[in-house]
């Protein structure tokens, strides 16, 4: 798949799920920023609805375009859950020390199955 054809797919589904007032950039990478061993990751501005959508190139050769739509729509729930996530981090940084571990692993844990099951809908 051409960057432009991965564009036109992540535009389709950003108008489905409500995002077009987010700015968000494509790119294809060799691996995704944030987790190396990705599909495809998302980075958010944390004030402005900005992001950047990169897809690992190795997704683009063995997805099929049903499983592409889902890592679209996957990445594209992440930046729905954007505020949410900045809300969570405020109250982690007020838990004490001891408590902070646990709850953000069991709020990681959480969201990504949420973005998970929503993306497959």
């Amino acid at each position: 798949m051409t960057l432009a054809a991965l564009k036109k797919r992540i535009a389709f589904w950003q108008t489905k799920l409500n995002l077009n007032h987010w700015t968000i950039d494509v790119k294809i990478v060799e691996k995704p920023e944030e987790h190396d061993d990705a599909a495809a990751c998302v980075l958010r501005a944390s004030s402005y609805d900005l992001a950047e959508i990169q897809v690992a190139k190795e997704t683009l050769r063995t997805h099929n375009a049903e499983e592409l739509d889902i890592v679209i729509c996957h990445e594209l729930m992440h930046i729905h859950m954007r505020d949410l996530d900045e809300a969570s981090l405020f109250a982690l940084e007020r838990l004490p020390a001891k408590h902070q571990e646990g709850y953000h692993a069991r709020l990681m844990h959480e969201q990504e199955g949420l973005v998970d099951r929503v993306s497959r809908a």
